[in-house]
């Protein structure tokens, strides 16, 4: 069952979590239609305009998103707080888990020998200054570490790296791996193995003008490979860039159920409103059963465990049991004989270790939600159709944690496909996904992400600075209620706003 308060759709693509630009309002990035897209011109004109109810909270503007779950900041890591719905043994394991999520892995734990980072904190900041959490080689001597990411020196955001596929799937629905490098370029290496090559980002800037004259500029990034190790990538290679999402109240988005979710979409878009979210299926690995995708920017893995332990081994080469080989997911440039497989680099009591900590991150709190204008703007994000993508409240269904089970929370996510328009397009198909296709990712931590981690970029690729950079970069579905966001006036597009980075 859908929710369409506007029949429209509002799938803010943030962090990230592809990728131009028509001029001035002349419809979506890269894309064609008039600007309005079903909204009005010149939008409301003044505050006396506002209907009464603005000033009104919504049931979904609550301080803890999480429910129960969610935590208060302490020691200066907000996206590295309990669930505080944890039981103490619960609790003693989530620290357990930490050590393991922030160890900077080196070549005798089974780092490489092609890797992207050594640790998951090095893509996944918190608000750690990361160069002072230093590793030791052998002979106690401090190793110079660089930040997780294909795309040293002007990056778009933490933990950049370059997925690759050729046309076609794997037998299990997967991507393709490109020949000779695979599913992902590698750019660091543990000798005598090299690094497969290097990302270089440039940029490329367009003007879009609101109905009342106001210009906004944005920018599209452009990704070169150089420096390739084994020879140039097929000729029909496709890539697609990635920044590294928050992981906060994963365990909560796990334990939605299924049901749910495939009740929540509309994959023939039925109801003829434009918006025909759908589930992902994706192969699990863990079940050798087809079943509905959650995480990543396209929804391409189905667990917190896969999710973890695909990053663990494609980012890392950190092998384990859901990915026991080196050269899994590799092309002809992985030697299998450069590693050692007769025992997976990280056991079954650290991957699980892990998961767990992974699946039990308090969601942090919102804040200001008695600003009057975080209030309107929250009224507006449901009355121009956000809200038909970013759902705003979700219920948990059972779970081996009980703190995590049949809890009311507000990650404001359908967790579905939608087609966001040539804009953001990256022609990269992921299982059923198409190259258009993205998951609405959970807009809770958003106003918190760059004073966390010094990066304020969103959307998949980063190429969005602010939040009004990505809500203008919403095309597809999301055309509609993009033209409704321009034609608004300017302080309730401040409201709009103000409310999502409150979140």
């Amino acid at each position: 069952m859908k929710i369409r308060p506007w029949h429209g759709v509002f799938a803010i693509v943030l962090a990230a979590s592809a990728f131009a630009i028509g001029a001035c309002s002349e419809g979506e990035p890269g894309g064609d239609g008039g600007a309005g897209g079903g909204g009005e011109a010149g939008g409301v004109a003044d505050e006396a305009e506002f209907p009464e109810w603005i000033d009104v909270a919504p049931d979904f503007l609550v301080e803890r998103l999480g429910g129960p779950t969610s935590a208060r900041e302490f020691r200066g890591r907000p996206f590295n707080q309990s669930a505080r719905s944890l039981s103490n043994e619960e609790f003693r394991r989530f620290g357990s888990g930490a050590l393991v999520f922030d160890r900077h892995f080196v070549a005798e734990d089974g780092l490489g020998p092609v890797f992207n980072a050594d640790s998951c904190l090095s893509c996944h900041l918190d608000g750690v200054d990361d160069s002072d959490a230093a590793t030791m080689d052998d002979e106690g001597e401090t190793v110079q570490r660089e930040q997780g990411g294909a795309g040293r020196g002007g990056d778009p955001g933490p933990g950049l790296l370059l997925r690759l596929s050729v046309p076609g799937a794997s037998a299990d629905g997967s991507p393709n791996p490109e020949p000779t490098y695979g599913l992902q370029l590698q750019d660091q290496a543990v000798g005598p193995a090299s690094a497969e090559g290097t990302v270089k980002v440039t940029w490329s800037t367009e003007t879009v003008t609101y109905p009342d004259g106001t210009t906004v500029e944005l920018r599209r990034p452009r990704f070169d490979i150089d420096e390739l190790s084994s020879g140039p990538l097929a000729a029909d290679a496709m890539t697609s860039p990635r920044i590294a999402p928050t992981m906060t109240g994963m365990g909560l988005l796990e334990a939605i159920p299924e049901a749910a979710l495939r009740a929540a979409g509309d994959p023939d878009d039925a109801d003829g409103d434009g918006i025909s979210g759908r589930v992902n299926e994706v192969w699990d690995r863990s079940t050798a059963t087809t079943t509905v995708g959650r995480f990543g920017w396209k929804a391409g893995q189905p667990t917190v465990l896969q999710q973890s332990a695909a990053a663990l081994h494609d980012d890392m080469g950190m092998t384990n049991r859901v990915f026991p080989a080196t050269c899994d997911n590799q092309g002809s440039a992985c030697d299998p004989t450069s590693h050692d497989d007769a025992a997976v680099d990280l056991d079954d009591e650290r991957l699980d270790l892990q998961v767990f900590y992974n699946r039990t991150l308090a969601v942090p709190i919102a804040r200001n939600l008695d600003d009057p204008a975080v209030i309107r703007g929250a009224n507006t994000f449901v009355e121009i159709g956000c809200s038909s993508c970013h759902t705003t409240t979700q219920r948990s269904g059972p779970d081996e944690v009980a703190g995590l089970a049949n809890v009311e929370f507000h990650p404001f996510t359908d967790l579905l496909l939608h087609d966001m328009g040539p804009g953001l397009a990256d022609g990269r198909p992921e299982f059923g996904a198409s190259g258009s296709e993205w998951r609405t990712p959970p807009l809770w931590t958003v106003g918190r992400r760059g004073e966390v981690t010094g990066f304020e970029n969103f959307l998949h690729d980063g190429r969005a600075r602010t939040i009004e950079e990505a809500i203008l970069w919403h095309g597809g579905e999301a055309e509609a209620v993009r033209g409704r966001f321009m034609a608004l006036a300017q302080r309730r597009r401040h409201d709009l706003i103000e409310f999502i980075g409150a979140l």
